[in-house]
């Protein structure tokens, strides 16, 4: 299968229902940022690396792609990729990736991500 028709989203996904789990997602962020202390949160997972596989990748934009990694430890964590990183054209869900987690404004995301 050609890797730009891996980047583009299963017919059944519509905008509409990617809008909903992205909202869902952040409300569920910001919930569990209300629940924890986010100092000792930070300086607990910041950079720490950790492994898991693609579990959603939105709509390709020029720029590069946005999606979500299911972590092994049992989170969900937001992730861009840019279209200039090497691994780019190899991301397909279900990829096993390690990467490291660095603060966003109302969670984590994903950065420096690695092939396994």
């Amino acid at each position: 299968m050609p890797a730009e028709n891996q980047l583009k989203p299963s017919s059944s996904d519509s905008k509409e229902s990617l809008k909903v789990e992205l909202i869902i997602f952040w409300r569920t962020a910001e919930q569990n940022a209300k629940n924890q202390n986010s100092i000792s949160k930070t300086t607990s997972k910041t950079g720490e690396k950790q492994t898991g596989n693609i579990s959603k990748l939105l709509a390709p934009k020029p720029a590069g792609i946005d999606g979500f990694i299911k972590a092994d430890k049992g989170e969900s964590v937001y992730f861009f990729m840019p279209t200039t990183d090497a691994i780019y054209p190899k991301l397909t869900v279900g990829l096993q990736l390690e990467f490291q987690l660095q603060p966003a404004p109302k969670d984590f995301t994903a950065f420096s991500m690695k092939l396994l």
